[in-house]
């Protein structure tokens, strides 16, 4: 489906299809503040109500962008699962101080309310939603991993590979170590630091760290086999 969908609609559908209810606490509140901003930038227009729906688009390609690197960058990933329920608090607490009176208790109660709905936002998108953007809301890896940590590599290699052929940069890291410590597959050093590589091509630090270490230990021999490995899967792309 991917080769059809615009990357940018795709990824939400990734995490939808996934998880709903976690899509929703992660895109929502970004998506309505990222609207609202361009509402401010374009308000001046002869003609907005013709470019609303590019707005629209142009909001979800800006949450697409940090759903990318939330997946790719630990440091954006915490700062961006801590922004959601600071977003939903501000928010409402900005469109609540507009609507009605602003006598005190009603205010209070008004404040409580948001502040009980953002906190629980906040538990379920740094918790959750922390595990859902570091797995890349991606079937295969999860089924994957979890039969790799059950060391039941039989099962755990044909789900990583599935995952793997998408560019989940997690599954090629697991395939390095199978590789890299002979789990179903032959003991093969080079293939392992190849995936190593891929991973860190999409910026996994993990990855990154194993492929500097194990790069240094190679045979010219697995040298050569290593550039190879990599040709073949650029190639591949």
């Amino acid at each position: 489906m991917g080769a059809y969908v615009p990357a940018f609609i795709y990824i939400h559908f990734r995490y939808a299809r996934h998880n709903f209810k976690l899509w929703v606490a992660l895109f929502i509140a970004p998506f309505l503040v990222t609207k609202l901003i361009l509402l401010r930038l374009f308000e001046m227009l002869p003609d907005l109500g013709n470019v609303v729906w590019h707005m629209d688009l142009l909001a979800i390609l800006t949450i697409s962008v940090f759903f990318y690197l939330a997946e790719r960058f630990d440091g954006f990933r915490k700062i961006y699962v801590w922004a959601v329920p600071l977003t939903v608090f501000f928010g409402l607490l900005y469109w609540a101080g507009g609507q009605g009176s602003q006598e005190t208790t009603g205010f209070v109660i008004k404040f409580a309310l948001i502040a009980y709905l953002s906190f629980r936002v906040g538990k379920f998108t740094t918790t959750d939603g922390y595990v859902e953007l570091d797995d890349g809301a991606d079937e295969d890896y999860h089924d994957g991993k979890a039969f790799f940590e059950d060391a039941d590599y039989a099962q755990a290699i044909p789900c990583l590979e599935k995952s793997a052929q998408r560019g989940h940069f997690k599954s090629h890291y697991l395939i390095g170590q199978a590789y890299e410590k002979g789990h179903y597959y032959k003991q093969d050093r080079a293939k392992a630091v190849a995936h190593y590589y891929k991973a860190s091509r999409k910026g996994y630090g993990k990855a990154s760290q194993r492929y500097q270490d194990l790069l240094l230990s190679l045979t010219p021999e697995e040298k050569s086999v290593l550039e190879r490995e990599i040709r073949e899967m650029i190639l591949a792309k």
